[in-house]
């Protein structure tokens, strides 16, 4: 009789009651009904009542115009039917901010409001919405902040956050008080990158580009590019992901452990140096925080230097941009010279081709750029030098091969990296909306449903005890740090990233959760109270 008083406790049913979901759960929920499932059946799945689910089918209409406006990311999070107009704006805005982020391009919150405001004129005008309301208020931007771990913003575009000033002041005393060298600072970087791009010609590509170089100038490993190809790795070139625009945590830990670690090493024993560096790492969302080594202190850029601090970002990229085009302006010159036209060596020309092209590229690097890029970071002067001879070489070496419509003002226009503008944001949502609609909600999620149903009933109860007992720990953590760290940036980062845990792990608790009494489960296995239930909302609310 203790086991079914447990079941039907007051407060697991009025926790039920309190359940909320994002849209993308509701779309799946309605998909499963469409399908034949019963309210009852997936009211037990999601440990809801019955009313919860059915009332979903009569607002379907207006779920499902809601979900199709959005992109996977805003629907995943979103727990309202909310204005079109509005939901579609920060799915553009983040759309935004991912190209500005993997461009390494400076942007502080008065910009985003700014864009903010723009989209959303923008697209009321592109789809006849009718005027609502929005000024981009402090409010608004806060609950958008904290929604998307925009962390790494800073508050303003001239005035250096006390974060930036403290790291900068760390840094230099590093190098001043003879704790360590030039040599013994890396900078682990990734950012897009144009493979296949000469101005005036319409084939364009791009993937995303992972590399290391170090503050002496002397180090620079050979770029890893992540493509959209099935392809074995061939040296500098691996071949990887499914979507070019991304690269993982986890590739960026695999990179850092297999490649980086041991040309580093070899690098600082050949330089005489001790075996001991610092790593320099973007305060980047799609960047692990948890690389470890006993030769290198992996240091975190703080939220709101980034990308102001990143030497990639300060002359660094621009520079390995110009000696890229100009060995791919060489490579095409050597393949003309066989008889094969421009237009078919450009047309035939592979992501697979590169590798010999960025071999000599990173050989043929000037070590003042790659110095100079550092130099506002570590407070070292600049040292005289341009681009231009080498976009003119590029120049003359596209016109001795008939390439007669290109400047050098066109060449620095695209190494320069630029923003996207308002039209092109939007465009670009409206083209992959479908696309990003049928990821968010297709069959793959579905099918965790049927491998929960499998489970055995003891083991979907010791599961979930065994998830009770994880979310108390994580309560324990987020207490922790909130009380006991004093760097509220990390702290709050922390807790913002245990939060998210745990909502995960509730979900999966959710679906896994015993609510049938005849399920004919031994007695001596109990389900523990929700006893820690009461503290994680507490801890959310605040």
């Amino acid at each position: 009789m203790a086991n079914i008083e447990i079941l039907l406790d007051p407060s697991l049913v009025k926790a039920r009651q309190r359940r909320s979901f994002s849209l993308a759960e509701k779309m799946k929920i309605l998909d499963r009904m469409a399908k034949g499932q019963s309210a009852t059946k997936i009211a037990r799945d999601y440990n809801v009542n019955e009313s919860t689910i059915r009332h979903m089918r009569k607002q379907e209409a207006t779920i499902r115009l809601a979900a199709n406006s959005m992109t996977s990311k805003v629907a995943s999070g979103s727990k309202r039917n909310r204005n079109l107009q509005m939901s579609k704006m920060e799915a553009c805005l983040t759309t935004w901010l991912d190209d500005i982020r993997a461009k390494r391009l400076p942007v502080w919150h008065g910009k985003v409001k700014s864009k903010a405001l723009q989209l959303y004129d923008l697209i009321g005008k592109h789809e006849l919405f009718e005027s609502v309301g929005f000024a981009a208020s402090t409010g608004w931007f806060e609950r958008f902040k904290r929604k998307y771990d925009l962390f790494e913003l800073r508050p303003h575009e001239e005035r250096p956050p006390p974060s930036e000033v403290e790291f900068k002041t760390t840094m230099k005393s590093a190098l001043t008080d003879g704790h360590i060298t030039p040599g013994q600072i890396f900078t682990v970087e990734t950012s897009m990158f144009h493979w296949k791009l000469l101005p005036g010609v319409d084939t364009q590509e791009k993937a995303m580009m992972l590399f290391s170089c170090d503050a002496s100038g002397n180090f620079f490993t050979p770029p890893i590019l992540f493509r959209d190809k099935s392809e074995p790795a061939t040296n500098s070139v691996y071949v990887k992901l499914e979507k070019p625009e991304s690269i993982t945590k986890q590739d960026l830990r695999d990179w850092f452990y297999d490649i980086f670690v041991s040309k580093a090493e070899s690098f600082l024993k050949a330089s005489n140096l001790p075996d001991r560096a610092i790593v320099l790492v973007a305060n980047d969302p799609n960047h692990p925080t948890d690389l470890e080594h006993y030769s290198f202190d992996v240091a975190t850029i703080p939220p709101g230097c980034n990308p102001t601090c990143l030497p990639t970002a300060r002359g660094i990229l621009l520079h390995f941009n110009a000696v890229y085009l100009k060995h791919l302006s060489l490579a095409m010159k050597e393949i003309v010279k066989k008889g094969i036209p421009f237009e078919e060596a450009w047309e035939n020309f592979s992501i697979e081709d590169t590798t010999a092209i960025l071999k000599s590229t990173v050989a043929d690097l000037d070590k003042r750029a790659l110095r100079n890029g550092w130099s506002y970071l570590l407070d070292t002067p600049k040292q005289d030098f341009s681009n231009d001879p080498i976009l003119q070489e590029t120049v003359s070496i596209l016109q001795s091969i008939g390439v007669n419509d290109i400047s050098v003002r066109d060449l620095r226009e695209q190494i320069t990296p630029r923003e996207l503008t308002n039209e092109e944001v939007v465009e670009f949502f409206m083209k992959h909306q479908k696309e990003l609609e049928e990821s968010n909600f297709g069959e793959p999620a579905e099918a965790t449903h049927h491998e929960l149903d499998e489970l055995d009933p003891v083991e979907r109860r010791m599961l979930f005890n065994e998830i009770n007992q994880h979310l108390a720990a994580l309560a324990s953590a987020r207490k922790f740090f909130e009380a006991k760290d004093k760097n509220k940036p990390r702290s709050e980062a922390i807790s913002k990233r245990l939060k998210q845990v745990s909502i995960w792990m509730r979900e999966m608790r959710t679906e896994i959760t015993p609510t049938d009494p005849d399920d004919k489960i031994p007695m001596d296995i109990k389900i523990e109270p929700l006893e820690i239930e009461m503290e994680i909302e507490q801890l959310d609310s605040d």
